[in-house]
């Protein structure tokens, strides 16, 4: 992959053929919704049926490089929802609205303040990612003509 060109980039592991082609056209799609003028980010995805909850997204390594976790076994809009969900989340760091000071969530600014301690549905930013997952999911099903 060239991450020197100006284009977003995917590398996805593991799950079935059919899959890794869906999440590539989910992410890409993602890419023109959410971070349009974004042209440097690299996505990690790694589908897996090791995972205890739906997705999960953290920084990479690299300044704009994300990894997601999917879980494999969700079927059809469950399994689209989430990787809207964890794209949103992708959108939240690239622009700089989330910031995970430790990498590990123990402390995470959102537009400048903390909200370490808040319940997970709370956090500003699962709010507007659990908002924004159906409205993608919609959006999405309009995009390939499915009412």
């Amino acid at each position: 992959t060239n991450r020197r060109g100006k284009m977003n980039t995917i590398d996805i592991d593991g799950g079935t053929k059919k899959q890794r082609q869906l999440v590539e056209r989910v992410i890409n799609w993602c890419f023109v919704k959410l971070t349009p003028r974004h042209k440097t980010i690299h996505v990690n995805v790694e589908l897996t049926k090791d995972l205890p909850i739906d997705g999960d997204c953290s920084r990479g390594g690299g300044r704009n490089e994300f990894d997601i976790t999917l879980y494999k076994k969700l079927k059809d809009d469950d399994f689209l929802v989430t990787i809207f969900h964890e794209m949103v989340h992708v959108m939240q760091y690239a622009k700089g609205y989330m910031k995970d000071l430790n990498h590990d969530g123990s402390t995470v600014y959102w537009r400048g303040y903390n909200y370490s301690n808040y319940q997970y549905r709370r956090q500003p930013w699962e709010r507007q990612a659990y908002r924004m997952q159906e409205i993608l999911l919609r959006d999405w099903k309009k995009h390939i003509g499915i009412n």
